[in-house]
């Protein structure tokens, strides 16, 4: 499944974006050493955290606290009305909210911002921004992340675009209003070594994918790393905050890609 982002829209609030520049290659955060295939999954969490955590405080100073293949995609389609019937019990990904958080509690078992993320070009960026850093604006620190570890994996990069080539993807995903999509989010999941939970929404009903970064099982992931939450709908990401165990149930893993 291909994840689109918004729409660009020069008129919508950009809640302190940086101006239409490219990240540099200076300012990309470095790439955070890869583990070791034979190292204990919890000693691999470690070592992500630590790197991605010296990657911020370089970058951010103030924001710095907090490789190459998603493993597996664990897909399934969540009905709404087989969902009214089940017990709700939530999955909760975030206790806490902005006051000015407004949330859609629509779908039972899903709850997510409403416009709160800025539709400007950079919402994928801006709603992982808000997990990493507890703000959208520091969005621009999420792409320079992702166009790093990018830069270092061109040979995987190389097979996943089409039409363009791998120096020209990067090279554009640079820019603060290009839009983010499959590509970008999985370097996301793998430099920040994090969990994310992403619910699609589609006239067929809900899609919940869950990306982990390569060299964890579902499970290890899960218990270990950090976990965030995307809604995707109308090509635009809100913040996914809560979903339903009752709906997880009913998943029925994929079979891991071999990316």
């Amino acid at each position: 499944m291909v994840i689109s982002d918004d729409a660009a829209s020069s008129d919508a609030a950009s809640d302190g974006a940086a101006p239409d520049a490219p990240a540099t290659e200076e300012d990309a955060a470095p790439d955070a050493p890869a583990a070791e295939e034979d190292a204990a999954p919890d000693a691999r969490a470690a070592a992500v955290k630590d790197a991605a955590d010296k990657d911020d405080a370089a970058s951010m100073d103030s924001f710095g606290s907090a490789q190459s293949r998603v493993s597996s995609k664990d897909n399934m389609l969540l009905d709404a009305a087989a969902a009214q019937e089940q017990e709700p019990e939530y999955n909760i990904l975030k206790e806490q909210h902005p006051a000015d958080f407004s949330i859609n509690k629509t779908v039972p078992g899903i709850w997510h911002s409403e416009n709160f993320i800025s539709g400007d070009g950079s919402c994928q960026f801006r709603a992982l921004a808000w997990w990493r850093f507890g703000t959208q604006s520091k969005h621009v620190f999420v792409r320079q992340k992702v166009v790093g570890w990018l830069r270092g994996h061109q040979t995987w990069l190389s097979e996943k675009v089409v039409d363009t080539t791998a120096r020209k993807y990067i090279t554009q995903m640079g820019y603060t209003r290009t839009w983010g999509d499959a590509i970008t989010l999985h370097a996301a999941v793998e430099a920040y070594g994090v969990c994310c939970w992403v619910c699609s929404a589609s006239p067929d009903g809900l899609l919940l994918e869950l990306q982990y970064p390569g060299g964890y099982t579902r499970e290890e992931a899960l218990e270990m790393l950090p976990q965030y939450g995307l809604y995707l709908a109308e090509e635009h990401y809100e913040v996914l905050l809560r979903i339903n165990r009752a709906l997880e149930k009913l998943d029925t893993p994929a079979a891991s890609p071999e990316l």
